[in-house]
């Protein structure tokens, strides 16, 4: 299984500082160095019906971020859960990354039985402060490299300061291009 734990702090919508995260964003760039990436075979990845939890009730259609989420399932095989939230048992912007990954350990094995998925955390834990974690099974891996997951990370940066999208607009955006330009295709 692999972890990726970014924090974020966003002064203002168009101003972000951000710690453990490089300059160069694949977000807006057009290149990527990867070889090819093959969607993950379908009988890896047991989808479920279940796959967002909006504990700050941030989303008034769900459907939108949920159709956008199964389009990145379509294209990577790679089954998303969103968690969006202020706290990881009842802590904010000073988790660490082991209290993170320990969270997030338990939390996949308790919703699903696979290697073929992945759990994004957006935890907002104060005005325009977040921080973000991406967990992913040993075989989402495959579709989930490094750079995948840099390009994932990079779109939920690059949109977050983007004050014109609502909530709904925002994570859909960010599974829907990070998709396409994780598989180089267009969705």
């Amino acid at each position: 299984m692999m972890f990726v734990g970014l924090s974020n702090v966003i002064t203002d919508k168009n101003q972000e500082e951000s710690r453990n995260h490089e300059e160069s964003s694949t977000a807006d760039s057009g290149t990527m160095t990867h070889s090819s990436r093959e969607k993950l075979e379908a009988e890896l990845c047991e989808y479920k019906d279940f796959m967002l939890e909006d504990r700050l009730n941030w989303l008034s259609d769900t459907e939108v971020v949920e159709e956008a989420m199964n389009a990145f399932y379509a294209a990577t095989g790679v089954q998303p859960y969103l968690l969006i939230c202020d706290n990881i048992n009842g802590i904010g912007g000073e988790i660490t990354d082991e209290e993170a990954l320990n969270y997030l350990d338990s939390f996949y094995d308790s919703l699903y039985v696979d290697e073929g998925h992945m759990i994004f955390v957006f935890m907002e834990y104060a005005e325009s402060e977040y921080v973000t974690f991406l967990y992913t099974g040993k075989l989402a891996d495959k579709v989930m490299d490094e750079e995948a997951r840099e390009v994932f990370l990079d779109y939920v940066d690059y949109f977050y300061t983007d004050a014109s999208l609502s909530d709904e607009e925002y994570f859909a955006k960010v599974f829907l291009q990070s998709a396409s330009k994780i598989m180089d295709s267009d969705l």
